[in-house]
């Protein structure tokens, strides 16, 4: 059972009501890139098997009659995680709750300021991750495009990602499955490109899911992970300064994990500590505050983003 203090109440109701407040909830990509696992225990290791066993070693499997059969073990490497919490509350004065009541509900929309801080701060995080120079380095890791970068007509961005799946497949023996680029490089490819603009000429309804189709038979790359999310750079009480969070100097062909399979290989995952919320992204929760008159909203993360295996990934810088 998740953990629960005297005083505070759950609200899932919340939370219901909070993902249809939300417009630009897909936005958001960290779980995408690196999908979610649930775990009993704040702190350990998650047993990945390594790419070397995942392979085949070239030995032959032939055995005479009666004969011993080559036996080899299941290699497995740890990666350590450590999940941490994090949380903010929102108070909500009963004075405006009674206030607009007649034209909104206003734990809604503390729940959906809750879910826009807590999301932003983990979809920082994942970016500081994946778009890591200092993890992805070297010729099989890493390739600076930037000579020709994704903003210009003429760039040969089909053959940069082509070359990145290449070098993961090398890498791993395994064919990537994502594209990982910030909304805006994901615009230039569609309407500035003019090998791509020339692929996408024939559609007679260019529509987002048709172009991203024809992206996806492009690249042999089921999933396009275009990472949309802004936040607010300027200081508080400044205004407001909506700044990219992915940004487009870098994007990433990966193969991401498509099951809650802990053995499937990917670049990396996010851990949830099962004891610590319901078993979902987020928990919410509300308590009265005598001495404001208010009631607080409370919402609660315990996480950890990890990078599984760099091999399975190949970064790329797309801009200066």
């Amino acid at each position: 059972m998740p953990v629960s203090y005297s005083g505070t109440i759950p609200a899932p109701w919340l939370a219901r009501a909070m993902y249809q407040f939300v417009p630009d909830q897909n936005d958001y990509a960290a779980f995408k890139v690196a999908k979610m696992l649930l775990s009993m225990n704040k702190e350990g290791t998650l047993s990945q098997i390594t790419r070397e066993t995942l392979a085949g070693n070239g030995l032959t499997t032939r055995r005479a009659p009666g004969a011993v059969y080559h036996r080899s073990d299941l290699g497995m490497e740890p990666v350590a995680y450590n999940v941490l919490g994090y949380g903010e509350e929102v108070t909500v004065p009963e004075e405006d709750i009674a206030l607009y009541g007649s034209v909104m509900n206003a734990q809604r929309a503390a729940a959906a300021r809750l879910r826009n801080v807590l999301f932003t701060d983990l979809e920082l995080r994942m970016k500081t991750l994946i778009f890591d120079t200092s993890t992805w380095t070297g010729a099989s890791l890493f390739t600076d495009n930037s000579s020709a970068p994704w903003d210009t007509a003429g760039s040969d961005a089909i053959t940069h990602i082509k070359n990145a799946k290449q070098k993961v497949k090398d890498n791993t023996g395994m064919n990537a499955n994502a594209l990982i680029l910030d909304e805006v490089q994901f615009n230039n490819l569609v309407y500035v490109n003019t090998a791509i603009k020339g692929l996408l000429s024939g559609l007679a309804v260019p529509t987002p899911d048709a172009i991203r189709t024809v992206l996806k038979n492009l690249f042999e790359l089921p999933h396009i992970i275009v990472c949309g999310a802004r936040y607010n750079a300027a200081k508080e009480g400044q205004d407001a300064s909506m700044s990219s969070i992915w940004g487009d100097d870098y994007a990433m062909v990966a193969r991401v994990a498509e099951t809650t399979d802990p053995a499937e290989p990917c670049v990396a995952r996010t851990i949830a500590w099962r004891a610590m919320g319901p078993g979902t992204d987020m928990k919410l929760s509300i308590y009265k505050e005598p001495q404001t008159t208010s009631q607080v909203i409370k919402a609660d993360m315990y996480l950890d983003e990890i990078v599984c295996d760099a091999a399975f990934g190949h970064l790329m810088q797309i801009d200066a």
